[in-house]
């Protein structure tokens, strides 16, 4: 089952979390489920050449 709003950082683990994709197909991906560019972007980033995704705890 999908859960509406989820972040962008969110919907990229799910759908890591089923196969491994390259940071292009992620985004792709993101940007076709209506993610902002800006939000994409922090969820992304960049560290000798492996993608990371940074997951920011709210209190």
């Amino acid at each position: 089952m999908i859960q509406k709003n989820k972040t962008a950082l969110q919907r990229a683990a799910d759908l890591l979390a089923r196969q491994e994709q390259s940071e292009k197909v992620l985004r792709q991906k993101l940007l076709l489920r209506k993610y902002e560019t800006e939000e994409i972007g922090l969820a992304f980033g960049i560290s000798g050449g492996r993608v990371h995704l940074f997951w920011e705890e709210k209190n």
